[in-house]
């Protein structure tokens, strides 16, 4: 995946999701995740992203799941 291909399923995953608590419970620094969803390519990698996806595609989708 490119940067902009990460950025873009980021967004589309995390739309209704409290991110900067998922993001402290799974130890990555929110200040690099909104400056890479920013547009900075180099505040997260490709593994990172990943890390993010895959918990973000594992949540429940409701309180009641």
């Amino acid at each position: 995946m490119t940067k902009d291909e990460y950025r873009a399923e980021l967004k589309r995953l995390s739309a209704y999701v409290s991110i900067a608590e998922l993001l402290r419970d799974m130890g990555i620094n929110a200040s690099n995740y909104y400056a890479f969803i920013a547009g900075e390519d180099r505040r997260l990698g490709a593994k990172t992203c990943d890390r993010i996806i895959n918990a973000l595609n594992k949540r429940p989708i409701s309180a009641d799941a």
